[in-house]
């Protein structure tokens, strides 16, 4: 089977090959993989940064969706039964392993209320007490936080410790390792703003992009905080086919963001622009009342339907009258 594996760190890495398809143990199943989520925490593992390390050569992939096609008997799935599942690696292949208590079977609709899906309200059912404000940053780890550099902002990103101490060296601090304030998350999390003026510091003093780009070469997670105008420049607009210039008539072209939903195999309209006032008449009075081509142009002639030429002289009067307000 084809499947995606990391012999080095780093997502780059990644190199596509052969590998022979796992056999299911008892307690797993096979999956045909059709679907398979890249994630942060997909990144971290590539990167030696995640508490899970599996010997390279490995196959990430942490989470997917699929169909069930080779069980042990006696489980409590069968072939041909669509499942999602969380699994510690191995996704990024045709087929991989699942077990079968971690499976979730998959039905043809998911109902799902707004509400079902927030659990801010988890914590205080567990322990009585409302989550609180934390702004930008995470509620639980910290650094992962929004800084501001000399010309923007950027986020930083460092989930557990052996991603503090890269960031502690990339900043020229590696003495914030043996701090006992910064020591451990819990640490951290209790000297924030300590520890929030030292990174907001260094961050300052630099370009958003000198950085970024000094914490990436570190293994450290960060990127820039986006304002519309960024986005508009990044050409990722483009890359996505977001955005359509037609061509209007007697208009010239504008720009308009397009429909967001693709469907794979499925081809966009063609055109994408409004019709022009008069445009689709003759199309109309045949196609809908049954008018022959004489009858239209009589019409025409004693001015009960008006010309191409009228339709302009109608567009140019609305649009000065748009223009002088």
């Amino acid at each position: 089977m084809l499947a995606w594996q990391s012999g080095e760190r780093g997502l780059a890495a990644l190199a596509l090959g052969e590998i022979a398809v796992p056999e299911p143990s008892p307690g797993e199943v096979l999956v045909a993989v059709e679907f398979a989520g890249l994630n942060f925490s997909d990144i971290l593992m590539l990167n030696d940064k995640y508490q899970v390390r599996p010997p390279r050569p490995f196959v990430p992939g942490q989470e997917i969706a699929g169909v069930v096609v080779k069980t042990p008997p006696g489980g409590r799935l069968h072939v041909g039964q669509r499942i999602a599942s969380k699994v510690v690696s191995g996704g990024f292949a045709q087929y991989a392993l699942v077990r079968d208590d971690m499976a979730i079977p998959l039905p043809d609709a998911i109902p799902l209320h707004v509400l079902d899906a927030d659990h801010a309200f988890a914590p205080q059912v567990a322990t009585g007490e409302g989550p609180v404000r934390v702004g930008n940053r995470h509620p639980e780890t910290y650094p992962c936080d929004s800084f501001s550099t000399r010309d923007g902002d950027m986020v930083v990103v460092c989930l557990g410790d052996p991603a503090f101490h890269d960031l502690a060296r990339a900043i020229g601090r590696p003495d914030l390792t043996e701090d006992p304030r910064f020591a451990t998350n819990a640490a951290r999390n209790a000297h924030e703003t300590e520890l929030r003026a030292t990174i907001g510091g260094w961050c300052a003093a630099r370009s958003r992009q000198s950085a970024i780009e000094e914490l990436r070469q570190a293994g450290v997670p960060s990127a820039p905080v986006w304002a519309i105008g960024d986005l508009l420049k990044s050409g990722d607009v483009e890359s996505r086919a977001l955005l359509k210039r037609p061509e209007q008539r007697d208009a010239g072209s504008s720009a308009f963001v397009t429909q967001p939903v693709k469907f794979s195999g499925a081809e966009e309209p063609a055109g994408l622009r409004a019709p022009a006032l008069g445009e689709h008449t003759e199309r109309v009075l045949a196609s809908l009342l049954g008018l022959d081509a004489g009858l239209i142009a009589s019409l025409r002639t004693g001015k009960a339907i008006a010309t191409p030429e009228d339709h302009k002289r109608i567009d140019r009067r609305v649009s000065s009258k748009a223009d002088s307000k």
